[in-house]
């Protein structure tokens, strides 16, 4: 954090003074500026945004930002300013701020770096929220706040105040891997964190000794454990999760409520469900997988895509579950 105190609205830093030694095994940065990249990384989570109305794609790949122009399919780039690559990226609501969490090495602890867009000056710096490596990162709807969390060997979750540049709240998120982070569209103060073999509920609750962050941990029950890829908060504060065995399991309150799957207990997906999104406006929720081959079951109309239709009666063979 700059000092004297807390930061005015229009400081800038000058993204020259982050500017790292070039190491006598690599080509410094100005031999040579990016041409063009066919990198797409998609395997990394929550990776693909729209900027500008939906005229600019936003993707990480290596150590660069990507920008494409959808018009003239022009790209730009923006390269991280560690060097060692990019863990997650997340657009602020007003899509005027991208923050950057970058990958460290040992004893190089990352930083996560907020961007003003359109004009990519370098606006904060959140530094110390994790030990090696960013998963996931994220803003709330209001805007004003960013949720982290790392890689091994912390897997520490991080509530900033990021235009202070300072920790609000933070936890051990999990012991193993945490692939998604997100906050509670609806209600301020409510997070959800998800990975292997894990869900877990976060609230962050003011009690005797201050605000805390306290953490539930989704119990699967009878249920296969499975990984959780990812997940999305349904209009009445459920939430939809993704598993590896191809259906969708409905958490109430730390339980599973419901799994949802098709006529005769056949899964929604062949395998792993990769990712779900919800409309609202259309009550559908969509999901995806990266199956060749999505459904070894007979059926004339295979497709690595579904849609769930909302309301009480969209799946009359969903198993509930008490």
């Amino acid at each position: 954090m700059a000092s004297g105190g807390e930061l005015p609205d229009d400081f800038f830093y000058d993204l020259k003074s982050f500017e790292r030694e070039t190491p006598t095994s690599e080509l410094p940065s100005t031999f040579a500026a990016p041409y063009h990249s066919f990198a797409f990384e998609s395997a990394k989570r929550s990776n693909l945004h729209y900027l500008d109305d939906g005229a600019t794609l936003l993707y990480a790949a290596g150590n660069y930002l990507h920008f494409i122009d959808l018009a003239t399919m022009k790209q730009s780039y923006l390269p991280s300013v560690g060097g060692r690559g990019i863990g997650a990226i997340a657009v602020h609501p007003s899509k005027q701020y991208i923050c950057v969490a970058e990958v460290g090495a040992e004893g190089a602890p990352p930083a996560a770096y907020l961007y003003e867009y359109p004009s990519l000056r370098l606006y904060r710096v959140l530094r110390h929220g994790t030990e090696r490596a960013y998963t996931a990162v994220c803003f709330n709807v209001l805007g004003d706040k960013v949720a982290s969390v790392g890689a091994f060997p912390d897997f520490m979750l991080t509530v900033w105040n990021w235009k202070q540049e300072q920790i609000t709240l933070r936890s051990k998120a999990f012991a193993q891997e945490v692939f998604n982070v997100s906050f509670s569209p609806r209600t301020d103060g409510l997070l959800v964190t998800s990975g292997m073999v894990h869900i877990r509920f976060w609230k962050m609750a003011h009690t005797f000794t201050g605000l805390k962050l306290q953490g539930e941990m989704g119990k699967f029950g009878t249920v296969d454990l499975s990984d959780l890829s990812g997940y999305i908060e349904l209009p009445d504060g459920k939430v939809a999760s993704t598993t590896e065995t191809g259906r969708l399991l409905v958490w109430e309150g730390g339980l599973i409520k419901t799994e949802v799957q098709r006529p005769g207990g056949v899964p929604i997906h062949a395998g792993t469900i990769d990712s779900i999104v919800i409309d609202e406006e259309a009550q559908q929720a969509r999901t995806g997988d990266a199956n060749p081959n999505p459904n070894p079951n007979p059926n004339p109309n295979p497709s690595p895509n579904r849609v769930l239709t909302g309301g009480d009666d969209a799946d009359p063979n969903r198993r509930r579950r008490r």
